[in-house]
């Protein structure tokens, strides 16, 4: 095993790749719901960083001990969530993850 596919598993066959490609700070207002979306790719992670992304068939050759998911039928995308809420809130928690989302402050949530 080289260093190079050390640790690294291949994600492949997934019908679609949500990435966090964007403005390389924080998203605000319409940003929010932009999103990248491919399709026939592979994800290469090692520990828990993504290293690459692209074909199948060019991280295979990159990466050749690595293991391999099948996402077949799947969505693959980051899990990156911001679950926390306030108690003051009086809606339902997921209206005001909506409104968070869309780059609406808690000020103006709470009028």
């Amino acid at each position: 095993m080289t260093k190079a596919d050390e640790r690294t598993t291949l994600f492949v066959n997934a019908s679609q790749v949500v990435t966090c490609a964007g403005p390389g700070r924080a998203r605000t207002g319409r940003e929010m719901s932009a999103l990248e979306v491919l399709s026939d790719v592979t994800v290469a992670v090692r520990g828990e960083k993504i290293v690459a992304v692209g074909s199948q068939k060019n991280l295979e050759k990159k990466y050749p001990n690595s293991g391999c998911i099948d996402c077949s039928h799947r969505v693959l995308m980051p899990g990156l969530v911001d679950s926390h809420t306030h108690a003051i809130f009086a809606r339902p928690r997921y209206e005001e993850q909506e409104l968070r989302a869309a780059g609406i402050d808690y000020k103006e949530i709470a009028r």
